[in-house]
């Protein structure tokens, strides 16, 4: 059941029956009840004053919508089309708009569709691909096919965003693209069993120029930086230059739950971090929250007024002037979102007014200057 756990207190059937001298069974062991841990409630509490003026959020989920950041109003991107029983799974700041990838919920089969949101003008429809990666040239990115079977491979793409095709090829079914470095692709391989390694990867011949290290996951990435999780019992953070001018920096993650989601501040000199709900068993768990880690000195500071339930996570985006922190947080029982922005000079979050829907995925956000490229 969401929200929480049950555990089933019943006899041993494995014990022995004993009677008494008389013959006659023992009483029947009264049947304990179930105990349910009590669900962690979202939390997304602050100011409901206005937003910074001049932005606007992208929020996805069960559709697309367009919210100005300094009066809350909403607008549904109608030229982006999701159809019932799919979702917005990922939105991808480029130059020139906003890639959002439209996938089914319902079959793992079905190729999502690409299209490229332009403020002030209707979406475009690009083509077939499950991920996408902005390209470090301007006006390209790469589309990434998911293997649909157990050894098979997957099906990388470097696409205009114009919708032209401009190379595809196969890759192997453990690599996942993470980023474009200009010099190479940031590519996480992962095995069955054991760490995966991240490495850099020549994008012609899919060699590996460059190997970083181990990785179980990677929590955000960038053309220059990268920050990634290695866990073996207990969980650390690495952050490192993945253009190799620098040592890799280690931190110690605030809990092991696990990071739900991360962004890099634009000038990548913050770190921030959305933790999953911890799952309490028998009893109440521990709410996630989002931490923003200065990378100089290794402080986290605590976004105050946020809380997701178990194995949920705040969703983030940063504006483009690192000003401002987009922060979303579903509720997933009743199937919606709230959404809010925080002052990254410190402060409370500003709530935005009104509800967004989102049942069958995270809830995703973007956040671009309004009627300009981002």
């Amino acid at each position: 059941m969401a929200g929480g756990t049950w555990v089933a207190l019943g006899r041993d059937s494995t014990s022995s029956t004993h009677r008494t001298d008389s013959g006659t069974p023992p009483p029947a062991p009264s049947v304990q009840p179930e105990v349910r841990a009590a669900p962690l409630p979202p939390e997304l509490a602050g100011v409901s004053t206005a937003g910074p003026s001049g932005l606007r959020l992208l929020a996805g989920g069960d559709s697309l919508t367009s919210v100005d950041a300094a009066t809350g109003a909403r607008t549904s991107v109608a030229s982006v089309h999701v159809p019932p029983g799919s979702a917005v799974v990922q939105l991808e700041p480029v130059h020139g708009g906003t890639l959002v990838v439209v996938t089914s919920t319902q079959s793992d089969v079905a190729v999502g569709w690409v299209y490229l949101e332009r403020p002030g003008g209707p979406a475009v429809k690009l083509l077939r691909t499950d991920e996408v990666v902005a390209g470090a040239r301007l006006g390209r990115f790469w589309g990434f096919i998911y293997a649909r079977e157990q050894g098979g491979k997957a099906t990388l793409v470097e696409v205009t965003t114009a919708g032209r095709v401009l190379s595809r090829r196969l890759v192997p079914g453990g690599w996942h693209l993470e980023a474009d470095t200009g010099n190479g692709l940031l590519v996480a391989t992962y095995r069955q069993e054991g760490p995966g390694e991240l490495s850099i990867v020549d994008p012609v011949s899919l060699r590996v120029r460059r190997s970083i290290g181990q990785v179980t996951y990677v929590a955000a990435a960038t053309s220059r930086v990268a920050a990634w999780a290695i866990c073996s019992g207990v969980c650390i953070l690495v952050v490192g230059d993945v253009r190799g001018g620098q040592q890799p920096r280690t931190f110690q993650l605030a809990t092991n739950a696990g990071m739900g989601a991360a962004a890099f501040s634009p000038d990548e000199r913050r770190l921030a971090i959305a933790y999953n709900g911890r799952h309490g068993f028998d009893r109440r768990g521990t709410p996630g929250f989002v931490d923003v880690l200065d990378l100089s000195t290794g402080h986290p500071t605590r976004v105050p007024g946020v809380g997701t339930p178990e194995k949920q996570a705040a969703q983030l985006c940063w504006s483009k002037d690192g000003r401002w922190l987009g922060i979303a947080v579903r509720w997933p029982e009743q199937g919606y979102q709230r959404l809010g922005v925080w002052p990254a000079s410190g402060g409370r979050v500003v709530e935005l007014p009104g509800r967004l829907p989102a049942r069958d995925s995270s809830a995703l956000l973007a956040m671009t200057p309004e009627n300009a490229a981002s």
